[in-house]
């Protein structure tokens, strides 16, 4: 089964975990750059036979 992580912003004992990762992180640009959420609708099957595999 597929699923899509919901990150969130949280926060632990008054820390904002996003401002101690800079805007110029690399994951952090590649997710702004890149929409990908078209893969979800393509990939179920492919991930079926893959885990059937197994």
């Amino acid at each position: 089964m597929q699923s899509k992580k919901e990150y969130k912003v949280q926060v632990c004992s008054s820390l904002w975990l996003n401002d101690h990762v800079p805007a110029t992180n690399c994951y952090r640009r590649l997710k702004d750059a890149l929409n990908l959420d078209f893969l979800y609708g393509h990939t179920p099957g492919f991930l079926k036979k893959l885990i059937n595999q197994f």
